[in-house]
């Protein structure tokens, strides 16, 4: 497994986009078994298993470099730019050694520390070590930002390329930009979203993990939340046929049902063995989640996880005395589908979409499909668990380029 260096004016704990990037690889590498050394300014080792390698010289706010700015802002290159860049270089050195992958975040096209970038271009010119630049912002091209001649030494660093580095960029729009301003073409340039950790967002325990893992639950086009017991006046069948209806439509599907049968009851025993009998002769077994058989114990953490990764609420009873449900559904905006019943439609009034209790499950099926096609929300939401989830960018896209794949 190679061993990787981060590399960036700062790291973890300073609050900042690139440093939350940072710890967000760093974990994602460490999760797949890699080694991490982070070589930054300034930091504080974040996790135990993380090694930390702390250059002071590395950060824009070091004495020594603001001096040099301020000179080289004069239009002065003096003898202390060389003395600090050859002792930026030394210590980088010692740094990487024990790594076979660093990774340089933003230092090579901002202008905040140019010895640190004469530092990098130099050694990295010189090592057979594996490089990647990983371009966060690009401060020449910037009206933000005012930065000296770019045809002057070091200035002009910016703007050269190195022949034995590989380019990764976080949008199309840096892409084009790095491209223009190292006058590469942008093919030559990989490009790698930022991306958002689901498990902090959702607050998953472990269980929930390993059943969205188990089923694929943040591929899917759809999941139907049924939060209650396995009782007959709820009508889950009616949920199973439409789940049936929209897989034969070409979706993927997974309709959650959070509670168990009463195992004192017959009948709520007998309805259930009805129920997996007609999910088997629908074909739909994997897409009908009793989270009963699954041994996942539903408490109010992993019941707040299942409304934020849904879709729908789907509500199908014949009879409710109340409907809590829909009031949970609403503090997550979650959309709702449910059978127009009373008091669901006191309840609801005007903000859900109903159904009547004999209406065909292909109709229904079509209004969902109709609803999450337009409802902004809904495919933002899949979207962004499908394509911008951490474990997924790592897989497809990270650890692909590492190991030296064409992208």
């Amino acid at each position: 497994m190679k061993r990787i260096g981060i590399l960036h004016f700062s790291g973890p704990p300073v609050i900042g986009g690139v440093e939350f990037i940072i710890e967000a690889h760093s974990r994602c590498f460490l999760k797949q078994g890699y080694r991490v050394r982070i070589i930054v300014g300034s930091g504080k080792k974040f996790h135990p298993k993380v090694k930390l390698s702390l250059i002071p010289e590395l950060d824009g706010l070091h004495p020594q470099n603001r001096r040099i700015r301020k000179e080289l802002d004069e239009g002065n290159l003096t003898p202390t730019f060389d003395r600090f860049k050859e002792n930026i270089k030394r210590k980088l050195k010692k740094a990487i050694s024990d790594t076979d992958v660093v990774i340089i975040h933003n230092l090579l096209s901002v202008h905040f520390n140019l010895p640190a970038t004469a530092a990098l271009h130099e050694t990295i010119e010189s090592s057979t070590k594996q490089f990647i630049f990983w371009c966060h912002d690009i401060t020449p091209t910037d009206p933000n930002y005012c930065v000296g001649d770019l045809k002057t030494y070091p200035w002009s660093l910016l703007k050269k390329p190195i022949s034995n580095i590989r380019y990764v960029t976080i949008s199309s729009l840096r892409q084009s930009g790095l491209s223009k301003l190292l006058s590469l073409p942008r093919s030559s340039i990989t490009v790698i979203p930022d991306g958002v950790e689901e498990t902090f967002f959702f607050s998953l325990n472990e269980k929930m993990k390993s059943l969205i893992d188990k089923y694929s639950l943040f591929d899917a086009d759809c999941v139907m939340l049924f939060p209650a017991r396995v009782i007959k006046r709820k009508n889950i069948e009616l949920g199973i046929e439409v789940v049936s209806r929209l897989k034969k439509m070409g979706k993927i599907v997974y309709f959650v049902i959070t509670g168990p049968p009463d195992p004192h009851n017959v009948v709520s025993v007998e309805y259930y063995k009805s129920l997996k009998r007609l999910t088997k002769r629908l074909g739909v077994e994997h897409n009908v989640i009793f989270l009963y058989e699954e041994g996942l114990k539903v408490d109010s953490q992993t019941l707040k996880g299942l409304y934020k990764i849904s879709d729908i609420l789907f509500l199908p009873s014949t009879r409710e005395g109340f409907g809590l449900p829909l009031l949970e559904a609403g503090l997550v905006k979650l959309p709702i589908f449910t059978s127009k019943i009373e008091p669901i439609t006191e309840l609801g009034e005007n903000d859900v979409n109903y159904f009547a209790l004999n209406e065909d499950p292909e109709k229904i099926a079509f209004k969902i499909v109709k609803f999450l096609s337009k409802n902004g929300a809904s495919k933002l939401f899949r979207k962004v668990v499908m394509k911008y989830r951490w474990g997924k960018i790592f897989k497809e896209k990270i650890e692909p380029l590492i190991n030296g794949e064409v992208l």
